[in-house]
């Protein structure tokens, strides 16, 4: 089905989809200047609406995220993305904290710095992996999981591993998909 964008977006189309484009180089800055000028509302239809024309993919980069990362750390495919795995580390300081519980609260931290890049929420992941070093873990994991989904919570997968990379215990991928209106 070939939907094409709302007409009040197409006015400003042209000049939309050239610094959308942008949002890939520079990432999460020029993403809320985009829709500090446009509107939210209007900037978030425009990406589901136009997400996959010319390509299947949209890539998210938060402009916290090293910019030659091997992976990516959105895609986007029309009205759902696709979040990287994330883990522990500080964006910052690229420090990892010592407890258990920091670890996982500094996890779904860097989810939410993907999933803001997109313009998504909690609210709108519908699946969860997590993967875990030390099973014995998973109560812990579980009172992180449930600050962050309130309600309604997505479906969950949660897998024993060997090891993750760097010392790491925990290992978060999420997919988040908004309705098609």
């Amino acid at each position: 089905m070939n939907r094409s964008p709302p007409h009040e977006l197409l006015h400003d189309s042209v000049q939309l989809r050239h610094e959308y484009a942008a949002i890939g180089r520079y990432g999460r800055a020029v993403a809320a200047d985009i829709a500090g000028r446009f509107g939210r509302d209007r900037f978030v239809q425009f990406v589901q609406d136009t997400a996959g024309e010319g390509s299947e993919k949209a890539i998210i980069c938060p402009a916290d995220f090293r910019p030659n990362m091997p992976c990516t750390p959105d895609v986007q495919v029309r009205h759902t993305v696709y979040c990287a795995g994330q883990t522990r580390s500080d964006m910052k300081t690229r420090e990892s904290p010592e407890s258990f519980a920091q670890e996982v609260r500094q996890t779904f931290r860097r989810i939410r710095i993907t999933l803001d890049a997109g313009g998504y929420e909690f609210s709108d992941v519908v699946d969860a992996k997590a993967y875990l070093t030390d099973s014995s873990l998973v109560g812990e994991m579980n009172s992180g999981n449930t600050q962050y989904f309130k309600r309604d919570r997505p479906a969950r997968t949660t897998v024993g591993v060997a090891s993750l990379v760097g010392s790491a215990r925990v290992e978060i991928t999420v997919i988040a998909r908004r309705p098609v209106e």
